[in-house]
């Protein structure tokens, strides 16, 4: 089996509690109600809140610009533990994120202050961009099935993190998070599993 050499790491949804984040946002500053702000389902989770795209966009620049939405809480579960496994096993490690440009200068500093130093950061939607970037054989892990299944297909191994907006989607190799997939990772590189053939429930 080809050993695994980098990965690519998606930040909301999988380092960092954007929906959380942006659920206090509307409380605090738009007065909604908490009742009306539902458990998402489904990632355009602002239409079951009774905001249409472009009302979402617009309250996400407010809050980007304003507020500092992408740079309030910690990051999530075992996220500093992950990366010092990743750098422990030699594995490259590229933040690979689709945030508006708002945000970036917001996502570098909270990145440092977590103590989360990826060797490259990219805003982009396309996240095939890992084929380009990695040395050898990568892992993409994300919780949207939309980068879940961009990937599929290429060189890129894609893990989603399990969340509830995504477990409609049932064929799909799963982790329940992101030290999961480092363990998936180290498995694989020791020949103790074959990460292409993992289990597509987490």
């Amino acid at each position: 089996m080809t050993p695994i050499t980098d990965v690519g790491i998606d930040l909301d949804g999988v380092l960092y509690p954007f929906i959380e984040v942006f659920r206090l946002y509307c409380i605090k500053h738009l007065k909604l109600s908490p009742k009306r702000l539902t458990t998402p389902n489904r990632w355009e989770f602002y239409e079951d809140w009774g905001m249409s795209e472009d009302e979402f966009n617009h309250h996400l620049l407010v809050a980007t610009k304003k507020h500092n939405i992408f740079g309030q809480f910690p990051c999530e579960y075992r996220c500093n533990e992950s990366f010092i496994r990743l750098r422990q096993l030699g594995i490259g490690i590229h933040i690979i994120t689709h945030r508006p440009e708002e945000a970036q200068e917001q996502t570098i500093d909270w990145l440092g202050k977590q103590n989360l130093l990826p060797d490259t950061v990219h805003f982009t939607g396309d996240k095939t961009i890992l084929e380009i970037i990695s040395d050898g054989a990568s892992l993409l892990i994300d919780d949207h099935i939309h980068y879940y299944r961009q990937v599929e297909g290429s060189s890129i191994t894609p893990v989603l993190q399990t969340r509830p907006w995504n477990i409609a989607y049932k064929d799909a190799r799963r982790v329940g998070n992101i030290y999961e997939m480092v363990e998936l990772v180290e498995k694989h590189n020791t020949g103790e599993i074959n990460v292409h053939l993992a289990p597509t429930v987490a």
